[in-house]
Protein backbone atom coordinates (compact mmCIF):
# COMPACT_ATOMS: atom_id res chain seq x y z
CA UNK A 1 0.00 0.00 0.00
CA UNK A 2 1.53 3.39 -1.48
CA UNK A 3 1.63 5.96 1.63
CA UNK A 4 2.91 9.47 1.59
CA UNK A 5 4.18 11.68 4.17
CA UNK A 6 1.68 14.83 5.05
CA UNK A 7 3.13 17.35 7.08
CA UNK A 8 1.10 19.88 9.10
CA UNK A 9 1.43 24.08 7.48
CA UNK A 10 1.16 26.91 9.87
CA UNK A 11 -1.93 28.98 9.34
CA UNK A 12 -1.60 32.60 8.02
CA UNK A 13 -4.22 33.79 10.73
CA UNK A 14 -4.71 31.99 13.66
CA UNK A 15 -7.41 34.31 14.42
CA UNK A 16 -9.43 34.30 11.73
CA UNK A 17 -10.17 30.24 12.01
CA UNK A 18 -14.06 29.61 12.02
CA UNK A 19 -15.60 26.53 13.33
CA UNK A 20 -16.65 24.97 9.70
CA UNK A 21 -12.48 25.36 9.32
CA UNK A 22 -11.66 23.93 11.95
CA UNK A 23 -14.29 21.12 12.38
CA UNK A 24 -12.71 20.32 8.44
CA UNK A 25 -9.46 20.27 9.72
CA UNK A 26 -9.96 17.67 12.27
CA UNK A 27 -12.13 15.24 9.85
CA UNK A 28 -8.72 15.30 7.58
CA UNK A 29 -6.52 14.68 10.43
CA UNK A 30 -8.73 11.48 10.88
CA UNK A 31 -8.61 10.52 7.08
CA UNK A 32 -4.70 10.82 6.73
CA UNK A 33 -3.98 9.10 10.35
CA UNK A 34 -6.03 6.51 9.13
CA UNK A 35 -5.05 6.52 5.49
CA UNK A 36 -1.41 7.83 5.40
CA UNK A 37 1.11 9.35 7.73
CA UNK A 38 0.78 13.11 9.31
CA UNK A 39 3.56 14.37 11.15
CA UNK A 40 4.66 17.70 13.08
CA UNK A 41 7.13 19.35 12.13
CA UNK A 42 9.04 21.48 15.25
CA UNK A 43 9.34 24.23 13.09
CA UNK A 44 5.88 24.90 12.64
CA UNK A 45 5.18 26.39 16.36
CA UNK A 46 7.72 29.22 15.71
CA UNK A 47 6.34 30.41 12.71
CA UNK A 48 4.44 33.51 13.02
CA UNK A 49 1.20 34.40 11.23
CA UNK A 50 0.42 37.98 9.35
CA UNK A 51 -0.37 39.41 12.95
CA UNK A 52 2.91 37.74 14.26
CA UNK A 53 1.66 35.39 16.41
CA UNK A 54 3.28 31.91 16.52
CA UNK A 55 1.03 28.40 16.68
CA UNK A 56 2.56 28.05 20.26
CA UNK A 57 1.31 31.37 21.72
CA UNK A 58 -2.19 30.37 19.47
CA UNK A 59 -2.29 26.82 21.24
CA UNK A 60 -0.89 27.89 24.86
CA UNK A 61 -1.28 31.77 25.19
CA UNK A 62 -3.39 34.17 27.50
CA UNK A 63 -5.60 34.33 24.09
CA UNK A 64 -6.67 30.73 23.96
CA UNK A 65 -10.69 30.02 23.39
CA UNK A 66 -12.51 27.01 22.19
CA UNK A 67 -11.11 26.86 18.74
CA UNK A 68 -7.98 26.93 20.01
CA UNK A 69 -8.42 24.11 22.68
CA UNK A 70 -10.20 22.37 20.24
CA UNK A 71 -6.94 22.35 17.95
CA UNK A 72 -4.20 21.93 20.58
CA UNK A 73 -6.26 18.42 21.23
CA UNK A 74 -5.86 16.96 17.96
CA UNK A 75 -2.13 18.95 17.19
CA UNK A 76 -0.97 17.55 20.64
CA UNK A 77 -1.76 13.92 19.40
CA UNK A 78 0.07 13.83 15.91
CA UNK A 79 3.78 12.13 15.73
CA UNK A 80 6.52 15.02 15.70
CA UNK A 81 9.02 15.26 13.29
CA UNK A 82 12.63 16.77 13.44
CA UNK A 83 13.16 18.26 9.81
CA UNK A 84 12.49 21.87 8.98
CA UNK A 85 10.09 22.99 6.13
CA UNK A 86 12.77 23.69 3.82
CA UNK A 87 14.23 20.13 4.17
CA UNK A 88 11.12 18.67 3.83
CA UNK A 89 10.83 20.78 0.70
CA UNK A 90 13.70 18.38 -0.79
CA UNK A 91 12.04 14.92 -0.14
CA UNK A 92 10.84 13.19 -3.65
CA UNK A 93 7.35 12.54 -2.18
CA UNK A 94 5.60 14.33 0.44
CA UNK A 95 2.55 17.11 1.09
CA UNK A 96 1.10 19.35 3.09
CA UNK A 97 -1.78 19.76 5.26
CA UNK A 98 -2.83 23.59 5.56
CA UNK A 99 -5.20 24.34 8.42
CA UNK A 100 -7.10 26.78 6.27
CA UNK A 101 -7.54 26.99 2.47
CA UNK A 102 -6.17 30.45 2.55
CA UNK A 103 -2.98 29.01 3.60
CA UNK A 104 -2.07 27.21 0.44
CA UNK A 105 0.37 29.12 -1.78
CA UNK A 106 0.23 29.09 -5.37
CA UNK A 107 4.01 27.39 -5.11
CA UNK A 108 2.45 24.54 -3.57
CA UNK A 109 -1.40 24.03 -3.84
CA UNK A 110 -0.49 20.93 -6.11
CA UNK A 111 0.89 18.81 -2.85
CA UNK A 112 -2.19 20.72 -0.75
CA UNK A 113 -4.70 18.08 0.82
CA UNK A 114 -8.02 20.27 0.94
CA UNK A 115 -10.77 18.35 -0.39
CA UNK A 116 -10.55 14.39 1.13
CA UNK A 117 -12.95 11.98 -0.47
CA UNK A 118 -14.15 9.19 2.25
CA UNK A 119 -15.37 6.36 0.23
CA UNK A 120 -16.65 4.43 2.82
CA UNK A 121 -19.15 7.38 4.18
CA UNK A 122 -19.17 8.75 0.45
CA UNK A 123 -18.66 12.42 2.27
CA UNK A 124 -16.93 14.69 0.37
CA UNK A 125 -15.44 18.12 0.41
CA UNK A 126 -14.20 20.75 -2.17
CA UNK A 127 -11.29 21.46 -3.98
CA UNK A 128 -7.91 18.91 -3.59
CA UNK A 129 -7.63 15.82 -2.73
CA UNK A 130 -4.88 13.42 -1.35
CA UNK A 131 -5.77 10.95 -5.04
CA UNK A 132 -4.84 14.06 -6.74
CA UNK A 133 -0.93 14.49 -5.02
CA UNK A 134 -0.69 10.74 -5.64
CA UNK A 135 -1.16 11.50 -9.33
CA UNK A 136 1.43 14.62 -9.31
CA UNK A 137 3.98 12.05 -8.20
CA UNK A 138 2.85 8.46 -10.29
CA UNK A 139 3.67 10.74 -13.27
CA UNK A 140 6.91 11.07 -12.30
CA UNK A 141 7.29 7.63 -12.15
CA UNK A 142 10.77 6.26 -13.73
CA UNK A 143 9.47 2.60 -13.87
CA UNK A 144 6.73 0.73 -15.30
CA UNK A 145 6.65 -1.56 -12.43
CA UNK A 146 6.74 1.37 -9.62
CA UNK A 147 3.42 2.85 -11.48
CA UNK A 148 1.70 -0.51 -11.96
CA UNK A 149 1.75 -1.07 -8.36
CA UNK A 150 1.05 2.47 -7.58
CA UNK A 151 -2.04 3.44 -10.15
CA UNK A 152 -5.06 2.19 -7.76
CA UNK A 153 -3.79 4.59 -4.98
CA UNK A 154 -4.70 6.66 -7.74
CA UNK A 155 -7.48 5.61 -9.66
CA UNK A 156 -10.06 4.24 -6.95
CA UNK A 157 -13.08 3.78 -9.50
CA UNK A 158 -11.08 1.71 -11.56
CA UNK A 159 -10.30 -2.14 -11.67
CA UNK A 160 -7.42 -3.24 -13.76
CA UNK A 161 -6.48 -6.57 -15.22
CA UNK A 162 -3.40 -8.55 -14.06
CA UNK A 163 -1.81 -7.90 -17.76
CA UNK A 164 -2.82 -4.22 -18.03
CA UNK A 165 0.58 -3.38 -18.26
CA UNK A 166 1.66 -6.03 -20.08
CA UNK A 167 2.77 -4.38 -23.48
CA UNK A 168 3.93 -0.72 -21.53
CA UNK A 169 7.09 -0.75 -22.24
CA UNK A 170 6.33 -0.98 -25.82
CA UNK A 171 4.85 2.56 -25.45
CA UNK A 172 8.33 4.24 -24.70
CA UNK A 173 10.45 4.96 -21.33
CA UNK A 174 7.63 5.57 -18.39
CA UNK A 175 8.96 8.75 -17.56
CA UNK A 176 8.15 9.84 -21.16
CA UNK A 177 4.50 8.48 -21.35
CA UNK A 178 3.51 9.05 -17.55
CA UNK A 179 1.73 12.06 -18.08
CA UNK A 180 -0.43 11.43 -21.07
CA UNK A 181 -1.64 8.05 -19.77
CA UNK A 182 -2.07 9.27 -16.05
CA UNK A 183 -4.32 11.87 -17.98
CA UNK A 184 -6.49 8.98 -20.18
CA UNK A 185 -6.61 7.48 -16.57
CA UNK A 186 -8.29 10.28 -14.64
CA UNK A 187 -10.84 10.92 -17.39
CA UNK A 188 -11.82 7.15 -17.24
CA UNK A 189 -12.22 7.12 -13.65
CA UNK A 190 -13.30 10.98 -12.77
CA UNK A 191 -15.86 11.05 -16.18
CA UNK A 192 -16.94 7.87 -15.37
CA UNK A 193 -17.88 8.11 -11.90
CA UNK A 194 -19.98 10.67 -12.41
CA UNK A 195 -21.40 9.18 -15.34
CA UNK A 196 -22.44 6.29 -13.33
CA UNK A 197 -24.20 8.36 -10.68
CA UNK A 198 -26.09 10.24 -13.26
CA UNK A 199 -27.31 6.75 -14.88
CA UNK A 200 -27.97 5.46 -11.12
CA UNK A 201 -30.16 8.23 -10.58
CA UNK A 202 -32.27 7.98 -14.05
CA UNK A 203 -30.36 11.94 -15.44
CA UNK A 204 -29.11 12.70 -18.85
CA UNK A 205 -26.11 14.54 -19.19
CA UNK A 206 -24.36 16.17 -22.28
CA UNK A 207 -20.54 14.96 -22.07
CA UNK A 208 -18.05 17.83 -22.81
CA UNK A 209 -17.18 18.37 -26.44
CA UNK A 210 -13.31 18.29 -26.82
CA UNK A 211 -12.05 20.01 -30.24
CA UNK A 212 -8.67 18.04 -31.48
CA UNK A 213 -6.84 17.80 -34.39
CA UNK A 214 -6.40 14.74 -37.20
CA UNK A 215 -3.48 15.84 -39.20
CA UNK A 216 -3.73 12.47 -40.91
CA UNK A 217 -5.45 9.31 -41.58
CA UNK A 218 -3.85 6.20 -43.95
CA UNK A 219 -5.51 3.10 -44.98
CA UNK A 220 -3.14 -0.31 -44.22
CA UNK A 221 -5.42 -3.32 -44.78
CA UNK A 222 -8.10 -5.10 -44.74
CA UNK A 223 -8.69 -8.86 -44.24
CA UNK A 224 -11.25 -10.87 -42.64
CA UNK A 225 -13.30 -7.91 -40.88
CA UNK A 226 -9.95 -6.59 -39.58
CA UNK A 227 -9.04 -3.04 -41.18
CA UNK A 228 -5.68 -1.49 -40.06
CA UNK A 229 -5.28 2.40 -40.56
CA UNK A 230 -2.38 4.72 -38.98
CA UNK A 231 -4.08 8.14 -37.96
CA UNK A 232 -1.29 11.44 -36.96
CA UNK A 233 -3.13 13.11 -33.79
CA UNK A 234 -2.60 15.96 -31.28
CA UNK A 235 -1.23 15.32 -28.16
CA UNK A 236 -3.72 14.12 -26.13
CA UNK A 237 -6.10 12.72 -28.22
CA UNK A 238 -7.66 9.54 -27.73
CA UNK A 239 -9.01 7.18 -30.75
CA UNK A 240 -11.61 4.17 -29.54
CA UNK A 241 -13.23 1.53 -31.91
Amino acid sequence: MWKLNFYLLPSNNYHEIGEDEAREFGEKVDYLNKNENLYIPYEFYDIVDKNNMKAMDFLYGVEQNDISDYFLEIISKQKMWSENYDLISKKNEYGYLPITKSDITKDIEHICIWNIQDLEAERYFKVNDVVNVKRYYIKKSEDFEIYEDRVSACYPNLYFHDEAFRFATKMGKCIDVADELTRHLTVLNDIGKKLYEYARNNELVELPVKKVKIYEINFLSYHNDIIKFKVKVEKGTYIRS
